[in-house]
C-alpha cells in the first residue's frame, strides 16, 4: 500500500503569527512536484552535494511509490510545483538569503505551492578530509533535505557496521 508521503504544515518564516496552510505535496499514490536545483551553484564540490541532496529526496518518494523528476531550474516545466533545493534564483526571489551564515543552518519556506529547502553551501576554503585532496563543504541544504525526509517521509537513518558503545560506567 502507497503511504501517504507528505502533508506538511509549514509556518511562513517571515512571521511568527502568521501560517501556511497545509501544503500537500503528494497523495493517494500522485504527485506532479519536480525536485528542482539551482542552474549555476557555487562550484563543483557545492553542485555535486545538490545533486545528492536531491537524488535522496527523489528516493524518499520511490520507495513510497511515487515518480519525481530532478531537474535544473532554468529547464524547470511552467506551472508545476516545485521543492527547490539550496540557493536556487526562487528562493533568492521568495527572501530565502543564506549566505549570511557560516554553519550547517538552513531554512524550509512554503511559498504558495511551492517548498524551499536551502542553506548556505559552499567548499571550505582551507580544510580538507584528513589531509587528502578531497575537500569539505558545508551543506546546509543536505542538512535540511536530511532533516525533511525524516520529518515527514518517514526516513531512518541508519549506521551500519558500527559499535557504538558508550564507556560509562
Amino acid at each position: 500500500m502507497v503511504k501517504q508521503l507528505l502533508l506538511v504544515g509549514l509556518a511562513a518564516a517571515t512571521s511568527a503569527t502568521a501560517c501556511a496552510a497545509d501544503l500537500v505535496i503528494a497523495e493517494k499514490g500522485n504527485t506532479d512536484y519536480r525536485i528542482v536545483i539551482p542552474a549555476k551553484s557555487a562550484g563543483e564540490i557545492v553542485d555535486h552535494w545538490l545533486l545528492i541532496s536531491a537524488k535522496l529526496m527523489q528516493a524518499a518518494f520511490e520507495k513510497n511509490g511515487l515518480k519525481v523528476e530532478v531537474v535544473k531550474e532554468d529547464a524547470k516545466a511552467p506551472g508545476k510545483p516545485g521543492i527547490y533545493l539550496g540557493a536556487t534564483a526562487f528562493a533568492k526571489r521568495s527572501g530565502v538569503h543564506v549566505e549570511k551564515y557560516n554553519d550547517w543552518t538552513y531554512h524550509i519556506k512554503a511559498v504558495g505551492r511551492d517548498l524551499i529547502i536551502a542553506g548556505h553551501d559552499k567548499q571550505d576554503p582551507v580544510y580538507t578530509v584528513r589531509g587528502s585532496k578531497t575537500p569539505l563543504a558545508l551543506l546546509g541544504t543536505l542538512k535540511g533535505v536530511c532533516d525533511f525526509v525524516r520529518q515527514y517521509a518517514g526516513v531512518r537513518f541508519l549506521f551500519m557496521n558500527k559499535c557504538l558503545r558508550s564507556n560509562f560506567a
